[in-house]
C-alpha cells in the first residue's frame, strides 16, 4: 500500500525544495469533500489560499483550530480562501465532530485526505501544519503555528494587499532582530543570576533592547510597502555609487 501511494504521487511532486517537498502546491491532489463536493484542490487554484492540515484526534490541532477560524474570518473579506485538510487516518464522523467543536462555519472549506496524497507530498507526519499558498501555487509552510501565527497574519496581510517580496522580507528581518534582542537579554539575565558582575550589564542591555524592539515594532506596523521599497532603492543606489567609485 505504501508503494502504491508513493507511485500515485510521483507525477504530482514536480520540482522539489531542499527538504524534498514539492516547490509548488499541486491542485490535482485527490481529496474527499466533507463540506463540499471537491475531489481535488483545483476548485481553489489561482487564489490566495490558507491550508490547515490537521488530525481530528490531535489536541494541538483542536487548540489551533479556533485561531485558524479567526484568521480565516479576518481575511476572507479581502479575498483569502481557507481550506482545512484532515489527514488520511481520520474518518468522516470524527472530522465533522472536530469541525463542530472548533465551531467551523462556511468560512472554512473542509476536505479529507482520504487518498493520503496530500500528507505524502506536503507533511512529515506531524500536525498541525499551516500553508500559505500564493496564486502562482508557491507556498510557505508554518510548522509551529503557535509561535508563528503573528508572522503568518502579517504575511497574509502583505499577500492580500499585493505587497512585494522585499516588504515581507523587511518585516521578517525586523521580527528576527526583535527575537535576538529578547534572547540576548534573557541570556544576560541568566548570567547575572550566576554572577553579580553581570547585573548592571543585564539591566542596561534589557532597557536598550526594549527601546530597540519598540522601534522595530513601530516599523512593522506603521511602514507601508511603498516607503520600504523607496528606502531599499535609495540604499541600492548609494551602494551602486560606492562600487562605481
Amino acid at each position: 500500500e505504501e508503494a502504491k501511494l508513493k507511485e500515485s504521487v510521483k507525477e504530482l511532486r514536480g520540482d522539489t525544495l531542499v527538504n524534498g517537498m514539492p516547490a509548488k502546491m499541486n491542485y490535482k491532489v485527490k481529496v474527499t469533500g466533507i463540506t463540499n463536493k471537491a475531489e481535488n484542490l483545483e476548485t481553489w487554484a489561482g487564489k490566495p489560499l490558507l491550508i490547515f492540515y490537521f488530525s481530528a484526534t490531535c489536541g494541538h490541532c483542536a487548540h489551533a483550530a479556533p485561531q485558524i477560524l479567526d484568521i480565516a474570518k479576518e481575511f476572507a473579506p479581502k479575498g483569502l480562501t481557507t481550506v482545512a485538510v484532515a489527514s488520511g487516518g481520520n474518518n468522516k464522523s470524527g472530522i465533522r465532530k472536530f469541525a463542530d467543536n472548533a465551531k467551523f462555519d462556511d468560512t472554512i472549506n473542509i476536505v479529507w485526505d482520504e487518498s493520503r496524497q496530500f500528507g505524502e507530498l506536503y507533511s512529515d507526519g506531524y500536525v498541525p501544519k499551516v500553508y500559505l499558498v500564493n496564486p502562482d501555487a508557491s507556498y510557505k509552510e508554518y510548522v509551529a503555528f503557535e509561535s508563528e501565527k503573528d508572522t503568518l497574519k502579517a504575511e497574509i496581510a502583505a499577500l492580500m494587499e499585493g505587497k512585494p517580496e522585499e516588504y515581507i522580507d523587511f518585516q521578517a528581518r525586523k521580527m528576527c532582530e526583535m527575537a535576538a534582542f529578547i534572547i540576548e537579554s534573557y541570556l544576560l539575565l541568566i548570567d547575572s543570576l550566576r554572577c553579580e558582575r553581570f547585573i548592571d550589564s543585564a539591566e542596561i542591555f534589557s532597557e536598550r533592547a526594549q527601546a530597540w524592539n519598540n522601534e522595530r515594532h513601530f516599523y512593522i506596523y506603521n511602514c507601508n510597502s511603498e516607503s520600504v521599497l523607496s528606502t531599499c532603492k535609495n540604499v541600492k543606489g548609494d551602494l551602486d555609487i560606492v562600487y562605481q567609485d
